[in-house]
């Protein structure tokens, strides 16, 4: 499976005309540093926005005394089935008046190597979303690394077209693993 996170990371360096990294882990290099610093804010808020179908989950609560810890991944609550229940967030619990409630959610996508405390992106995405993802990166540390606002405005602005066009590529339902390419940097 590729290093997801180094190739998000890559992508948004790329962007920004700086070199790539081999090794997240043993990397000086500060924009290096800033992008995998930014990588799972960006991450959680790009997948968030919107239902993904790789990131959404549906999971069974099981409340004491009407209320359920939320999964440690969740992101954003979707929705509490059955229709009826009624709910609410109170910091990571969540309070119903239903016994057996289902909930539906954004989980985040991104997981910390446990030896090097490095995110991970370990989840199938679509090529699209990745992409997006690095561009909205890019446009959050241009700023820092080329001192051009500008530029963080219009990658911002590419990101908004790129991440429409991740909508719509997931909509139609990608199959998964299979369609990943070989090499990120040739996805335009």
């Amino acid at each position: 499976m590729p290093d997801r996170a180094r190739a998000i990371i890559n992508q948004a360096l790329l962007r920004l005309s700086e070199n790539t990294v081999e090794d997240l882990e043993t990397t000086t290099q500060e924009s290096a540093l800033m992008a995998k610093q930014m990588l799972p804010i960006v991450m959680d808020e790009a997948t968030a926005e919107w239902e993904w179908s790789f990131a959404t989950v549906t999971q069974e609560l099981a409340p004491a005394d009407g209320v359920a810890e939320a999964p440690e991944d969740m992101i954003r609550v979707l929705s509490i089935s059955p229709p009826t229940a009624t709910w609410r967030m109170v910091g990571r619990d969540i309070e119903t008046n239903e016994s057996e409630p289902s909930l539906t959610y954004i989980r985040s996508l991104v997981e910390y190597d446990e030896e090097s405390g490095d995110p991970v992106v370990d989840a199938w995405v679509t090529p699209k979303f990745q992409i997006a993802v690095a561009c909205r990166l890019a446009s959050e540390i241009a700023g820092k690394v080329t001192g051009n606002m500008q530029l963080a405005s219009q990658l911002m602005q590419e990101y908004m077209v790129l991440v429409r066009q991740a909508r719509s590529q997931d909509s139609l339902g990608a199959e998964g693993p299979d369609d990943e390419p070989e090499d990120w940097r040739k996805i335009t």
